[in-house]
């Protein structure tokens, strides 16, 4: 079936999050709902500067984490590739331009994880990168899939690793 959450934090040490085969583990459509973080300190840019929307699976600081099972994680991306919730009008020298207070989450996002295993899944649909391991060590994977819609439309982009 499809199982709907808003993001997931895994939060303590030795855990797995197993998607079956014929699983869908769906990010919740709501924005006003989806939790905000600090911006990354593996991403400095001005143009990102204030906070970034919560990743769907996120991880920090903890270790032995397994994510596996053969089924799909889908982090419902169209609900922030076109939704104007982060911009804000920007008024600098030149023409008006759109600036950016916030930026898209990461489907998956994992910060200082020590010994991490990701197989046998499908990711799909995030909101802006898939799979961002940082500042970690031992993150093993395999046989995944990350299925990226191009343009944001209907043609889609398979990665397989």
């Amino acid at each position: 079936g499809v199982y709907l959450t808003l993001p997931l934090n895994l939060t303590t040490s030795n855990t797995r999050l197993r998607v079956e085969t014929g699983a869908t583990l769906k990010a919740l459509c709501d924005n006003d709902r989806w939790p905000r973080i600090n911006k990354l300190p593996s991403y400095v840019t001005d143009w990102y500067d204030e906070w970034w929307f919560a990743p769907f699976i996120g991880a920090s600081n903890v270790q032995d984490i397994i994510l596996d099972g053969g089924g799909v994680i889908d982090a419902s991306g169209a609900c922030f590739w076109d939704s104007g919730h982060h911009a804000t009008a920007y008024r600098g020298s030149g023409p008006p331009k759109t600036r950016m207070v916030g930026s898209r989450g990461n489907l998956l996002l994992f910060e200082r994880v020590q010994r991490a295993e990701l197989t046998d899944l499908t990711f799909r649909n995030s909101p802006f990168w898939t799979l961002h391991p940082t500042f970690c060590d031992g993150v093993r994977m395999a046989n995944l899939s990350v299925l990226a819609p191009r343009d944001h439309g209907n043609t889609v982009r398979t990665h397989t690793y």
